[in-house]
């Protein structure tokens, strides 16, 4: 064998030495990738459910208020309605007493 073949031999050898390292980091890289993928896809399912259940939370309050709100109304007209007749005992008794 001369000088010329082995140089090709050896560059040869290097070139699929150098081919296996990039195509061992890429996959590394991928598998890295992935994981930090999944990893933020985790997190962002985790977002997403404790904002539905926000979602839900608020729709309570929401019923909640509106609940509150036209209980007030009737409380409002019963008071209204009891002021009325408290009106008319006072006018009532000035007509005895007068």
């Amino acid at each position: 064998m001369g000088a010329v073949e082995i140089g090709t031999l050896i560059a040869i050898i290097g070139c699929f030495v150098g081919l296996a390292g990039w195509l061992t980091s890429r996959d590394n890289k991928i598998s890295k990738d992935s994981r930090w993928q999944g990893s933020i896809d985790e997190k962002l399912e985790a977002i997403q459910k404790s904002a539905n259940n926000t979602n839900l939370g608020m729709e309570k309050i929401n019923t909640a208020i509106d609940s509150y709100g036209q209980r007030i109304t009737a409380v409002e007209s019963s008071a209204a309605q009891a002021h009325h007749r408290i009106d008319e005992i006072r006018a009532e008794i000035k007509e005895k007493t007068a």
